[in-house]
C-alpha cells in the first residue's frame, strides 16, 4: 500500500499559472493549482471525478497505480470518492461550514478541497459529480432562488462538465462560468465556475445549487442528491 504522506511530499510537477488559488496557504493548494492548470491548458480529462483524479495526480506527480493504492481504482467515480470521504480513507469530510471570525468566509473549506455529489436513484437518476474548490467560500450577500431561511455560500470551483454553472453579478462582482452562461456548453470541457451551497442555522450543509444564478430546477437537498466536502489527508503543508 502506497503511503500518502510519502507521495504528497513530492513537489508539484505542473507549472504555476497566473490564476492562482485565493487561499495560497491551503493544505491542498497544489491540487487547486493543478486543476487551474488543466483549465488553462484545456486538457480534457473526463467529466466530474476524472477531473479531480487528474488534478491530484499532476499536483504530486503520481501514476494511476498510486491512485488505485489509495482509493481502490485507477480512476474512481464520484460515488466511490463520496464513500471514501465519509469513511475517512485518506480524506477528511466536512459537512458543516464554520465562520468563527464572522467575516463571511468559511474557515474550514479551502482551495484544493473537493465537493463531491453522490449518485442518486431519485428521478431523474444521477451518476454524481466532483469539483475542485479553487478559492475562498464566501457568504452570498444577495440570496438567489430558491430563497430559503438557509445561508447561501458561493463556492469557486474548477471542473469538467457539459452542463455549465451559469453566471451572476452581485455588487459589481461577476461570478461567471468560463465556458459560458447558457445551461449547456458546446461539449464537455474543463472550466472555472461557481456553485451555491446552503447551510442551516447550525452551519450544516443542507442543499446545493448547480447554477450560481437563481434556479429552482438545479437546486438539490441532501435527501435528493447527497453531497459533502472532502480534503485529501494528509496534504503537503
Amino acid at each position: 500500500m502506497l503511503k500518502l504522506s510519502g507521495c504528497l511530499a513530492v513537489a508539484a510537477a505542473v507549472s504555476v499559472v497566473s490564476l492562482a488559488p485565493a487561499t495560497a496557504s491551503a493544505q491542498c493548494g497544489d491540487i487547486a493549482t493543478s486543476a487551474l492548470n488543466i483549465v488553462t491548458e484545456n486538457l480534457v480529462t473526463g467529466n466530474g471525478a476524472p477531473f479531480f483524479t487528474a488534478a491530484f495526480r499532476f499536483a504530486y506527480d503520481l501514476e494511476t497505480s498510486d491512485v488505485r493504492d489509495l482509493w481502490d481504482y485507477y480512476s474512481p467515480s464520484s460515488p466511490t470518492y463520496y464513500e471514501h470521504i465519509l469513511n475517512g480513507q485518506y480524506f477528511t469530510a466536512t459537512s458543516t461550514l464554520v465562520d468563527a471570525n464572522n467575516d463571511g468566509i468559511a474557515d474550514n473549506i479551502a482551495a484544493g478541497d473537493i465537493l463531491v455529489i453522490n449518485s442518486s436513484s431519485v428521478a431523474p437518476a444521477y451518476g454524481g459529480h466532483t469539483v475542485v474548490v479553487v478559492g475562498d467560500v464566501k457568504v452570498l450577500s444577495s440570496k438567489q432562488n430558491p430563497i430559503t431561511l438557509d445561508t447561501q455560500w458561493i463556492v469557486p470551483i474548477a471542473d469538467q462538465t457539459g452542463s455549465t454553472h451559469g453566471c451572476l453579478s452581485v455588487g459589481g462582482t461577476n461570478y461567471n462560468d468560463s465556458r459560458g452562461c447558457s445551461s449547456y456548453a458546446a461539449g464537455a470541457a474543463p472550466g472555472t465556475a461557481y456553485m451555491r451551497v446552503y447551510t442551516n442555522a447550525n452551519g450544516e450543509a443542507t442543499a446545493y445549487n448547480w447554477r450560481v444564478n437563481g434556479s429552482h430546477t438545479s437546486y438539490y437537498d441532501q435527501a435528493t442528491r447527497p453531497f459533502t466536502f472532502g480534503r485529501v489527508t494528509p496534504c503537503n503543508p
